[in-house]
């Protein structure tokens, strides 16, 4: 049978080309980062020699390790306009966004981030940025910093302000609430719930001067002036226009043993200087039980003395207040 010669079936691969090594067609060598096939035999022959060599591949730009990009547990890897790029892990609960140039990820705080305490409030520090205002402390108000560019929390401004209020165990002739004249305010509010334990005894008002410790009653020829008019479930009314020495009647002779009210308010225009007139005015409830009938009062009057305040005594006129007189003072803030 007759043997037919077919010479090589396939490419054989020689290595890195060499100038002593003599080839034959379809060796393949490499050359630097270029591979070529022999197509026609050769010696010494460089890979450039188009006669002898064609080029099979070259080698392309070289990519990046990832492994060397991406370095700590969390970090994304991500394409920016020059090749591969790290984010970094955020922090706890962070979201991924694309940054405002859309050019590449971004992590940015998320309301479940930002609100880390209970009270904290969510609110947009420019636009589309979230962030926190702590939560305030007790009474504050909510209020726009002074360059309305974010809330702040900020003492309550206006409204009543408790000052002091004190209920009685015991019967008590006087109470006194000194130092409570401050200039933090102009105007007081006195709520008096009372009980006298003697007949025709009335509640009394008067102001009191003096530092801590030292303070006295203030008095006065006839400096404690004013109006008191009440009007009776009879139809009668009763007037009394004075001018004491030591003190304001704020009722028209209550009787005992029976609650009565009265709600005062106080102007005192330079409060803790020189030179004010504290002016006052109100309306009570009281019940006179000697004749059997309640009126409701009204009346007001001014200290005429430029002497300055410092705190209010509010007692009866003759015996006691009787226990659970309660009596609440109040500073109102402008």
């Amino acid at each position: 049978m007759a043997t037919i010669n077919l010479g090589r079936i396939k490419p054989v691969f020689r290595g890195a080309y060499s100038g002593a090594t003599a080839y034959v067609i379809d060796d393949i060598v490499t050359s630097g980062d270029e591979t070529f096939i022999c197509i026609l035999a050769s010696t010494g022959n460089a890979t450039s020699n188009a006669t002898y060599w064609t080029k099979l591949a070259a080698k392309g730009t070289d990519g990046t390790d990832v492994g060397t990009t991406i370095t700590t547990q969390g970090d994304i890897l991500y394409r920016d306009g020059s090749g591969l790029q790290r984010l970094a892990k955020g922090t706890a609960r962070q979201g991924l966004q694309t940054n405002s140039g859309a050019t590449a990820p971004e992590w940015v705080d998320t309301p479940q981030s930002l609100m880390t305490a209970q009270g904290d409030i969510l609110y947009a520090s420019s636009a589309n940025t979230p962030a926190k205002l702590a939560k305030g402390s007790a009474a504050q108000a909510l209020v726009m910093n002074a360059g309305a560019t974010a809330p702040e929390w900020a003492t309550a401004g206006g409204g009543l302000t408790l000052i002091t209020r004190t209920k009685l165990g015991s019967a008590t002739a006087t109470v006194n609430f000194d130092q409570s004249i401050t200039s933090a305010y102009t105007i007081y509010k006195a709520i008096i719930t009372y009980k006298l334990d003697t007949d025709g005894a009335y509640i009394q008002m008067r102001f009191r001067e003096g530092g801590s410790g030292s303070e006295s009653d203030l008095s006065g020829s006839t400096d404690y002036r004013y109006i008191n008019e009440a009007f009776t479930d009879s139809g009668g009314n009763d007037r009394g226009n004075r001018a004491e020495s030591n003190k304001f009647h704020l009722d028209n002779a209550s009787g005992n043993h029976l609650w009565n009210n009265v709600d005062l308010n106080f102007h005192i225009p330079y409060a803790g200087g020189s030179g004010s007139r504290a002016s006052w005015n109100g309306q009570g409830f009281m019940y006179r039980d000697s004749g059997s009938y309640y009126f409701v009062n009204t009346l007001g009057g001014y200290y005429e003395s430029t002497d300055t305040p410092t705190g209010f005594s509010f007692g009866a006129s003759t015996g006691n207040l009787e226990a659970d007189t309660e009596i609440s003072l109040f500073g109102y803030k402008q």
